[in-house]
């Protein structure tokens, strides 16, 4: 089996300046005790059959079919099952979706 340098897979990161605005977002997140956190994307890979997330000092695996809802820079809201940040995750959810519409006055 031929071996695939991580580097031939796709990588999007955020500018330093962006990077370092998003580092410090995430980390006052994830020290926060909470069952629900909204962290910022600051990396992701793209592999053959998944798309890693990266956000502070924890990335994981998504689906392929969300690579074009989650680049770097957008906000993710994770569900944990406690407040223990190492707790399981119930889920992933892209914010920025419109979640309620204004219906036009009568």
């Amino acid at each position: 089996m031929k071996e695939i340098p991580e580097d031939a897979y796709p990588v999007e990161r955020l500018t330093p300046e962006e990077l370092q605005i998003a580092r410090g977002q995430n980390v006052a997140e994830l020290n926060r005790r909470s069952t629900t956190r909204i962290l910022t994307i600051q990396q992701t890979r793209q592999y053959p059959n998944v798309i890693e997330i990266s956000y502070g000092i924890f990335s994981q695996v998504l689906p392929l079919e969300v690579k074009d809802k989650v680049k770097p820079g957008t906000k993710i809201v994770v569900v944990h099952q406690s407040e223990e940040i190492l707790s399981p995750i119930e889920g992933v959810y892209v914010l920025g979706e419109n979640l309620k519409e204004k219906l036009p006055s009568s």
